[in-house]
């Protein structure tokens, strides 16, 4: 679990300040949380522990509380303080991993500075872009064939005609008998 997380000021934390103690969120006993044996009904304590615990991982949290999936994110995307501790989770973890990345392109990773000069550094010209040109860098040619297509539709209306007894310029109407 991110440290840095418990010093921040939302919402959740005020309303259990024993979230900001790691102790609490390490040893909470899942096996006898309120969700765990209350039936259909969450605790938010409960659920929150279980987010922090599994770094907002829905699918272990909604393991954790003996619920499904389904049910725990619908408990979470329903509550303002519990959706707020799921993004502040996920928006740490991204610093986290972004902070790596960093790391790895200042000791010479040439992979990940090329990444990071192509994503964050878009503003002072470094792109990737793919043009498509003719030969020797020319204008790319092209050439549109309607002859056969056209033929084939005037041979199709031809049959059309034979078979129906139709003929050009008749005005009878060609579904009747």
């Amino acid at each position: 679990m991110e440290t840095g997380l418990l010093d921040t000021p939302a919402g959740i934390f005020e309303s259990y300040p024993l979230l900001r103690e790691l102790s609490f969120v390490d040893n909470f006993d899942f096996e006898t949380c309120y969700t765990r044996t209350a039936g259909a009904s969450f605790h938010e304590l409960d659920v929150a522990v279980a987010l922090l615990r599994t770094n907002s991982n829905i699918r272990l949290a909604a393991e954790l509380l003996g619920r499904s999936r389904r049910a725990t994110e619908n408990f979470v995307t329903r509550n303002p303080k519990l959706t707020e501790l799921f993004e502040d989770i996920e928006a740490a973890f991204l610093d986290d991993v972004e902070s790596l990345h960093k790391t790895a392109a200042l000791e010479g990773d040439l992979q990940t500075q090329r990444f990071f000069l192509t994503t964050k550094g878009k503003s002072r010209g470094y792109v990737t872009r793919a043009e498509t040109t003719g030969a020797q860098g020319g204008p790319v040619e092209y050439e549109v064939r309607v002859q056969e297509d056209a033929e084939r539709f005037i041979r199709g209306i031809a049959g059309l005609v034979a078979r129906t007894g139709a003929r050009a310029g008749a005005t009878e109407d060609l579904d009747a008998d």
